[in-house]
């Protein structure tokens, strides 16, 4: 089918040319780090394929233009646009005679994410809005479609299926998508096509069972050595994140978990102070008044972020890593439990990877526009894949003026320097800051990435104990676990950049990647692992 996928600016995953996602595992000995290859064809959606049309460049200044016309206009134009292309590339399909399209779910992912749900946008939303009206004239994310293609429609399957053992037919199916893909590029009317590659959390429990959910259990602060190794307990008297957002676009969020109740965004122009304490937050929901947020009580709104995985509104965790990341980040201060690095920060859930960790770049693009449309100050991103998708680059440069994207740099101890370097996307986008691993004692970790397109660090794991690792929030109620990766990684660097953001809010997305870098602490490793481990006091100290 041509789902028209206005993909607009944001920041995904994918590419063309290189390898799909690796998964890893450990063994008995923690250092040992094995990685098992998928096929490319494992590495994709197998049926769905991503075309750009090549269209007329535009000036700034005409961008500008066409996205202060009248919204109905904009539709209108845009709707006869997307008729003309389905139409050419229907007649593209047939030509090549490789597979059939269905034309359905005609539905722009920028359109999508940007819908008028007939609430009043604040202020901070019509901004965002107009701004990605000009990346879109400027990128032509609106001649981005995602394409569903018949697998049975491939040129002699049905022949081929006869004489072809299920492995081999399912190859032959597989190369036949790569031929497709081949073909498409090869026309001078096409800008790229690609498939959507799927992505994966990078992050391993290091302890299946060191999960501590006992009801009055209290986390020594001690064991919590990654926040006082970015100095964020440094700062706190200056800033604790209050008023910055930070989308997790991961596998969801706990948010009936104690240490983070207090701290989920909530849509302010769908859910009102209704307790009367002041501030609009979950107790506004709680109708029960149990502390639990039930499904009944979210109701149909997007109140509190999305789920993209199962298309819902329901950002509940089903794997456990996105409650992980977000613990590190913004988990409160309550006389309980754990800390978070910025403990006044808004987590906005945004669920992507499904319930064993893996989501697709098309998911990808839609979280990353959802979030800007949200008005988050920061985006992370603690998962990845070896695979460049222009659909996610096309996403990330159209947003990343606004948000500042943050990525883990992948957890296969490969060098990303070089002619023929490794990388590992989203991380490696310039635009992207990608984030390696430390351990306590201010080395590279074991597992981790490193190279030339990774630009800091900050604590991920220990090389010594399992116990030395990152604990934090888990799916339970009241649960915890240790966890390791450049999953924690990047969530480390996340809260210290809603520290300093909270500080100085007159800091660009830009601006905020820059002074990050600039303020990294020199660490003890051979291995480059960016300008250093991220730190929350020099970062503010420099203002």
């Amino acid at each position: 089918m041509i789902t028209k996928n206005l993909v607009l600016p944001t920041l995904l995953l994918s590419g063309l040319s290189l390898a799909p996602v690796l998964a890893a595992s450990h063994k008995n000995d923690p250092r040992a780090h094995h990685h098992k290859v998928r096929s490319w064809c494992d590495g994709v959606v197998d049926d769905e394929i991503v075309i750009k049309l090549k269209a007329p460049k535009k000036s700034i200044t005409q961008a500008r233009i066409e996205a202060k016309q009248a919204p109905s206009y904009v539709r209108k134009m845009r709707a006869l646009e997307h008729k003309k292309d389905a139409e050419v590339l229907a007649r593209k399909f047939k030509s090549i005679g490789k597979a059939k399209l269905s034309l359905k779910n005609q539905v722009g992912v920028f359109d999508e994410a940007f819908e008028n749900d007939n609430i009043i946008q604040t202020a901070k939303m019509r901004q965002r809005a107009e701004k990605l009206s000009v990346a879109n004239a400027r990128l032509h994310l609106d001649k981005i479609y995602t394409a569903k293609v018949d697998k049975s429609s491939y040129a002699n399957s049905s022949i081929q299926k006869l004489i072809l053992p299920p492995k081999k037919f399912k190859e032959f199916q597989c190369n036949s998508l790569k031929d497709l893909i081949t073909s498409l590029n090869n026309d001078p009317s096409i800008e790229y096509a690609e498939p959507n590659y799927l992505y994966k959390t990078q992050a391993e429990v290091t302890d299946e069972y060191y999960a501590m959910d006992h009801p009055n259990w209290k986390q020594d602060y001690d064991t919590q050595w990654g926040v006082k190794k970015v100095g964020a307990d440094q700062v706190w008297d200056r800033s604790m994140g209050k008023g910055v957002v930070v989308a997790v676009l991961d596998s969801g969020v706990n948010y009936n978990h104690p240490d983070l109740w207090d701290n989920i965004w909530v849509d302010p122009r769908k859910v009102g102070d209704l307790n009367k304490d002041g501030k609009v937050d979950l107790n506004d929901l709680d109708k029960n008044h149990n502390h639990k947020l039930e499904a009944n009580e979210l109701g149909k709104k997007k109140a509190i972020g999305i789920n993209l995985s199962d298309k819902t509104n329901d950002p509940m965790d089903d794997h456990g890593h996105g409650t992980h990341v977000a613990g590190i980040i913004a988990a409160s201060i309550n006389d309980h439990g754990m800390v978070g690095v910025a403990p006044e920060a808004k987590i906005l859930p945004i669920k992507v990877l499904d319930s064993k960790g893996f989501t697709s770049a098309k998911v990808l693009a839609k979280a990353i526009y959802y979030a800007d449309k949200m008005g988050a100050d920061i985006a992370n991103h603690s998962l990845g894949g070896t695979s460049e998708s222009h659909l996610i680059k096309d996403a990330i440069q159209a947003t990343e003026r606004e948000v500042l994207h943050i990525a883990a740099a992948g957890n296969y101890n490969r060098n990303l320097s070089g002619a023929e370097r490794q990388v590992f996307y989203p991380a490696s986008y310039p635009e992207v800051l990608g984030v390696a691993a430390s351990t306590e004692t201010d080395k590279r970790a074991y597992f981790s990435n490193y190279g030339e397109t990774v630009d800091i660090a900050a604590p991920g794991g220990s090389d010594k104990s399992y116990i030395k690792n990152i604990l934090s929030t888990d799916i339970s109620i009241d649960g915890y676990k240790l966890r390791v990766g450049t999953s924690m990684a990047s969530p480390f660097v996340a809260g210290v950049a809603a520290l300093v953001k909270a500080y100085d809010r007159n800091l660009s997305a830009r601006q905020l990647k820059k002074r990050l870098k600039d303020t990294a602490q020199a660490y003890d490793s051979s291995d480059y692992i960016g300008t250093g481990i991220v730190n929350a006091q020099s970062a503010i100290e420099l203002h």
